[in-house]
């Protein structure tokens, strides 16, 4: 007899990974099919905890379930419900393992695959007996963390060759663990005291952030837009890493102020929040829906009359004022941010690097020629390879310089003369920043 109950969250979690197969970020798939499927909020917490084991554990899945099947032939809707049910029986400890499987071999026949329900049901029920030393694994180190922690081979080798073994497996590892939550705080509508006590009041744990006063940490597992005062205004989710782009603007009064690449507007939220009516703000981005998301976000802030926003491609833009200060938001590979958007390592190739890196670099020059006199080019992006960041000062327009400050953050900050954060070192999201300004 089949096992219908609690079918409706693992048929979220499998509509929610065809949708990230097909190339829509993780956090917007989920947030879609738990609204389509109106769960409950226990079985919202389900079905991210199951997208997102299957999306940082994908590869050591496969090889397990290689373990069972003959030359690796099995249909593919086959072995994402078998992945399916995995995530419950390897990484979930209060999920019956009957459960697992019978939920599974439901959601087989529900996707109107029948004659697959059999196999299933046979591959799980072997793979509850399984030892982890059963599955065949390479021997040397790095190779053996990257399957255990589903990451390409190709990124494994380009770490190990840019920052040496140890510290490639860290990061690696580093990558699979929950990252922190992280609140921003809003400091044109509350201060860190009264967001604490609100927090405190509702038991939920919340803590400093060492070396980013506006940053709080909370230990919740619930949705972040649930948590008390998001909805009022009074913070935004963001890793404190992207405060740094924002500390080297170095903006004064009066400043005229322009960000590209400035949606979904984390970093031009905060700007806004930081210095308000007192300096002139515009934000451009290429993408209409994009932009949209940070008009949204500007006004949950109450921050919507000090910025302006426009859709705009800044390569091809007619744009021709000068900027005392300009951030560039650079597109970017994104690997920086694996351990929050897991399915990153699937999507990119080798060759992704240099396209990003030319981008880059053409935004960088574009960039320099709406300077003012004594105006400071920020850029950054959430990514850690050379190509993408130090690779860019061996290019520099004419007439410009690095001019990255000394002694504001902690040595470990500084690499090669850029300001990086790691998640192996720092826990927080990886990010390379620089500053540039015209040589005296």
């Amino acid at each position: 007899m089949s096992n219908t109950k609690g079918i409706e969250p693992r048929m979220a979690a499998y509509r929610a990974l065809v949708e990230i197969d097909r190339g829509a970020p993780s956090d917007i798939a989920l947030d879609k099919v738990v609204r389509e499927f109106k769960l409950s909020e226990l079985d919202k917490a389900l079905t991210w905890a199951i997208v997102l084991i299957d999306l940082r554990n994908r590869d050591f899945m496969d090889k397990a379930i290689d373990v069972f099947i003959h030359q690796n032939k099995i249909p593919y809707i086959a072995r994402r419900v078998i992945r399916i049910g995995f995530s419950q029986i390897h990484f979930m400890d209060r999920i019956p393992p009957h459960a697992a499987v019978s939920t599974s071999v439901s959601l087989m026949k529900k996707l109107k695959k029948p004659s697959l329900a059999g196999l299933v049901n046979g591959i799980l029920h072997k793979m509850l007996q399984l030892d982890v030393n059963d599955i065949p694994m390479p021997e040397k180190p790095i190779d053996k963390t990257a399957i255990e922690n589903s990451h390409p081979g190709w990124l494994v080798r380009k770490w190990k060759k840019q920052y040496q073994e140890e510290f490639a497996i860290e990061l690696i590892k580093s990558n699979n663990f929950e990252p922190p939550l992280y609140l921003r705080l809003n400091i044109q509508k509350t201060s860190r005291r009264n967001l604490i006590k609100l927090f405190t009041e509702e038991e939920i744990e919340i803590s400093i952030v060492e070396n980013f006063p506006e940053y709080l940490r909370v230990e919740s597992s619930g949705k972040p837009s649930k948590l008390p005062g998001f909805t009022e205004g009074y913070f935004s989710i963001q890793d404190p890493a992207f405060s740094i782009p924002v500390d080297l603007m170095d903006i004064f009064p009066g400043d005229k102020v322009l960000e590209i690449g400035c949606a979904p507007g984390g970093k031009i939220t905060h700007i806004a929040e930081r210095y308000g009516n007192t300096i002139d703000i515009t934000g451009i981005d290429i993408s209409t829906e994009r932009i949209e998301m940070a008009r949204e976000n500007l006004e949950r802030l109450d921050l919507t009359g000090m910025v302006e926003l426009r859709v705009e491609d800044f390569l091809t833009s007619t744009i021709d004022d000068k900027y005392d200060a300009i951030l560039i938001d650079a597109p970017c590979t994104s690997v920086g941010v694996i351990r929050r958007h897991p399915e990153i390592r699937y999507r990119r190739k080798p060759r992704d690097f240099k396209k990003m890196s030319e981008l880059q670099h053409g935004l960088i020059e574009k960039g320099v020629d709406l300077l003012k006199e004594d105006g400071r080019l920020v850029y950054c992006v959430c990514s850690n390879e050379p190509e993408e960041a130090e690779a860019h000062l061996g290019k520099l327009p004419p007439g410009m310089e690095l001019s990255i400050p000394k002694d504001e953050y902690p040595n470990n900050y500084y690499f090669e003369n850029i300001i990086k954060t790691f998640p192996n070192i720092h826990n927080l999201d990886g990010m390379s920043t620089f500053r540039l300004q015209r040589a005296k």
